[in-house]
């Protein structure tokens, strides 16, 4: 069978009036895209290089402004404050539809608080150092689903564009 027979009876000599037509479409595309790259660059400023002009700046602050502390410690926020917004943003985390929590940190909340719950069964039977046990246990496995909640959550915040 012909390869040519399959798209209509064109011959070699004759040209495809749809790829001419297409041709031209694609010409007309290029040629618009110039267009539009010329006046874009015609639009935006010429940047000078060098200092911003000094105006009349004086050398003193005035003095009914407080100075402005720039410290590392001014910028963070209050402990307590900090806590409550963390808890917060997990809180967001948990119930955003929109955000697909990793599955990693699903299951390991899980599997953290089911031990805390039976962490008692399993080392409380020991007669005077189980109690310590138990609650240092806890303690441990309190901080490992902290990390690993607020790692998620800084992702969520990084995800929603939160600061």
């Amino acid at each position: 069978m012909d390869p040519a027979s399959h798209f209509g009876n064109l011959s070699v000599g004759e040209p495809d009036p749809l790829l001419a037509s297409l041709e031209q479409r694609v010409q007309r595309l290029e040629e618009a895209v110039a267009v539009l790259q010329e006046t874009k660059a015609a639009e935006v400023p010429q940047v000078k290089a060098g200092p911003p002009p000094v105006e009349n700046v004086p050398s003193e602050p005035p003095r009914h402004v407080a100075p402005v502390i720039s410290s590392a410690f001014s910028r963070t926020p209050w402990l307590l404050a900090d806590i409550i917004g963390e808890a917060r943003t997990m809180v967001r985390m948990f119930f955003d539809i929109h955000y697909r929590m990793a599955w990693y940190t699903r299951i390991a909340v899980v599997v953290i608080v089911v031990l805390i719950l039976v962490s008692n069964w399993w080392l409380g039977w020991l007669p005077f150092l189980g109690f310590f046990l138990v609650k240092l246990w806890d303690l441990v496995l309190a901080f490992l689903a902290y990390k690993i909640l607020s790692r998620e959550a800084q992702r969520y915040r990084e995800w929603r564009g939160i600061p």
